[in-house]
């Protein structure tokens, strides 16, 4: 694992995009008409999505963006649209897992004529419940140094990882790389833009205009978005195509991403029937 991805991150550099004052650092491959996006999860790394990206390309244009350090919801979000401008992508397909599916909930709601489908994996709804834990944890991260931060997350990577049996090694040197440059500011701004996102209310009428299709993959135990939170997203998407892999837990997109390549590839090939 660890050559494949050196040889993609070789061959795939990051590019640079400057919108509205940000640098977006993105990930591309392909050259086909339709592109399909795929949006980080919490550590908010594009190269993450290394395998899903290296599967697709040959199929789609695919943009794989890392996101800046940005404290609000509607500058990531018209960030993101402006990114696409600047790539000349215009309809696309968006998947977003774990963090990035609620980020996704809310750029199909906003740009409603940007999206054709979307894809959500092991992810959750808005959760005001989740705001005060939010909250706490930004004071404690305002005060540690940095580094006593990252101990943190380095923890809480861990026992993420743990669930990953195959290439457990690779990810862990892999997340362990990413927390080493990680600064405040960004994980500051993620902790903003979870309090936005579970200040949002959605609704199943929010799309009643919108005719993309919906594919929702999750896990079947998810201890970051437990059953009543995937259970809402279900209810959100009433009309969606779902797949639920049973044993497999948050981890999943990692360790077994061949099986969720699997399932968006054949979604994406219906939508062009």
């Amino acid at each position: 694992m660890e050559t494949v991805y050196r040889e993609f991150c070789a061959a795939h550099p990051y590019r640079r995009v400057v919108y509205d004052g940000a640098v977006w650092e993105v990930v591309l491959g392909g050259q086909a008409r339709e592109t399909l996006v795929l949006l980080p999860g919490a550590l908010s790394q594009g190269q993450t999505a290394f395998q899903w990206l290296r599967a697709f390309e040959g199929r789609y244009r695919v943009v794989a963006p890392t996101y800046p350090p940005l404290s609000r919801l509607t500058d990531l979000l018209g960030g993101l649209a402006g990114l696409l401008d600047a790539l000349g992508c215009d309809k696309v397909h968006v998947q977003g897992g774990s963090f990035s599916g609620l980020v996704a909930q809310a750029f199909v709601r906003r740009y409603p004529d940007r999206v054709r489908s979307l894809t959500l994996s092991d992810t959750g709804v808005p959760s005001p419940g989740r705001s005060l834990a939010v909250r706490l944890l930004r004071a404690c991260v305002d005060q540690l140094p940095p580094q006593a931060t990252r101990r943190l997350m380095a923890l809480s990577v861990e026992s993420f990882v743990r669930q990953i049996r195959r290439d457990a090694a690779f990810w862990r040197g892999h997340f362990k790389t990413r927390l080493a440059v990680l600064t405040r500011r960004e994980i500051l701004a993620h902790l903003d833009l979870w309090l936005d996102l579970d200040g949002l209310r959605f609704a199943p009428t929010d799309l009643a205009d919108w005719p993309g299709r919906v594919l929702i993959l999750e896990a079947a135990s998810d201890s970051i978005f437990p059953a009543h939170q995937r259970a809402a997203v279900r209810r959100l998407y009433t009309q969606a195509q779902t797949q639920r892999f049973p044993d497999l837990g948050h981890s999943a997109s990692l360790a077994h991403a061949d099986l969720y390549i699997r399932c968006l590839a054949e979604f994406l090939a219906c939508q062009a029937r």
